[in-house]
């Protein structure tokens, strides 16, 4: 006999990745290089720059899998803005300059499905994460540099208005906190045994930056 049982929809979640590289034989002479410019369109839509010599080297890729992409386009130029140099100033119309295929510079990355969400005062991660998710401690780690983090916690909805000196890497790492001179802090990576916690948070006052990563899909129906 054969049964139907409907199990609830499981919301849908980004892709996000911790790091790209540009590969291929026009990259480092064969050698992949890390990504040092990235944009996130709508859709999981991405530009992803870097620049090597004269050249800024740039690909349009939509995410659609763990490490699968559709490619959408590739550009390189040499009359680049200097703006379009730095990851804080690098924006669409950067794109631009010479067109070439696919095979030019292919992607490589390793995307997570999940969001970024900030928890109120003291919530440890693990309160945070919502149903379907768990918290995801190695992306909250990444988090080490200002702009890392400053693009983290615009994808929770929260704008750091400035930063803290140095970057902390006790319970509740990375956070904000409800000071406007030092409101967001990195994650500090000093100790390669020490990883942003799901299960504590230090101060009461500190709300951590959680990445909620997404359980296994959990929509449609199974058949028995």
């Amino acid at each position: 006999r054969e049964y139907v049982v409907e199990v609830a929809s499981a919301p849908q979640f980004p892709w996000n990745i911790p790091g790209f590289e540009l590969t291929g034989p026009y990259i480092n002479h064969g050698t992949p290089l890390p990504v040092t410019l990235t944009l996130r369109l709508a859709d999981d839509v991405w530009i992803v720059a870097l620049v090597e010599g004269p050249y800024l080297k740039m690909v349009k890729l939509k995410v659609t899998g763990q490490e699968s992409y559709e490619h959408l386009a590739t550009r390189y130029d040499t009359g680049y803005a200097a703006s379009c140099a730095v990851q804080k100033t690098f924006n669409e119309a950067c794109f631009k300059g010479t067109a070439a295929n696919a095979q030019q510079y292919p992607v490589s990355f390793k995307a997570v499905q999940g969001a970024w969400v900030l928890g109120n005062d003291g919530q440890v991660c693990n309160q945070v994460c919502p149903d379907f998710t768990h918290c995801d401690s190695g992306m909250q780690s990444s988090l080490t540099t200002n702009d890392l983090l400053k693009a983290a916690m615009a994808e929770a909805g929260y704008e750091c208005k400035s930063f803290g000196a140095k970057g902390r890497n006790y319970g509740g790492a990375p956070f904000a906190t409800p000071r406007a001179e030092d409101n967001c802090y990195p994650f500090l990576d000093s100790d390669p045994n020490v990883k942003s916690s799901c299960s504590s948070n230090k101060h009461g006052h500190h709300r951590a930056l959680c990445f909620c990563k997404a359980c296994i899909d959990l929509t449609g129906a199974y058949e028995y």
